[in-house]
């Protein structure tokens, strides 16, 4: 059934809470893996590796403590994360790209770690949309009811093709004007 209450409970209560101290860890273990790749200092490295480390076993018990919050809190979305092979899949896919992008960061493998990082995050947002899919926000909006007409959506895809060709190089040229630059090291 749906669940009907106040505006203010609704945000107090336990998933949204722990929801959101996910995102905070995650966006911190984000930063420390981008910024442990950047430095050159080893003292700086190396402190931004410990925070890395400490925010991706965040990471991992805020997720856990998330899903089983779900249950109660969003079970739209714990039940697509629960009942179907896929998902479990996908999580267990996850967690280990999770615990890829650890062993990475332990190894001062920083690069790797980046990119397991990304692979992570994008792991995360991806097995949220499926799980709630076909809705976009549950019960209402689907992704059909709120899909614009195709005489709209196939010119956009077009223009989207072109920018990305024209932007892809520019981004590409400018990324590497700005990190060979001789007076910045």
């Amino acid at each position: 059934g749906m669940v009907t209450n106040d505006f203010i409970s609704a945000w107090f209560a336990l998933f949204p809470f722990l929801l959101g101290l996910l995102v905070l860890s995650l966006f911190a273990f984000l930063a420390a893996v981008y910024l442990t790749n950047e430095t050159d200092d080893p003292a700086l490295q190396e402190d931004f590796r410990l925070r890395a480390l400490v925010s991706g076993a965040v990471v991992g018990i805020f997720a856990f403590l998330t899903l089983l919050a779900a249950r109660s809190g969003a079970p739209r979305l714990f039940s697509g994360l629960s009942q179907y092979w896929w998902a479990w899949l996908g999580q267990a896919v996850t967690g280990l790209v999770s615990v890829g992008a650890m062993a990475a960061m332990w190894k001062r493998w920083y690069g790797v770690a980046r990119l397991l990082a990304i692979a992570q995050v994008t792991a995360m947002i991806l097995g949220w949309g499926v799980a709630q899919f076909p809705f976009i926000v549950p019960p209402d909006l689907t992704f059909a009811a709120t899909a614009a007409p195709d005489s709209v959506l196939k010119p956009v895809f077009v223009i989207l093709i072109i920018g990305i060709l024209l932007i892809v190089p520019a981004f590409a040229f400018l990324y590497y004007t700005f990190s060979n630059n001789p007076q910045s090291k």
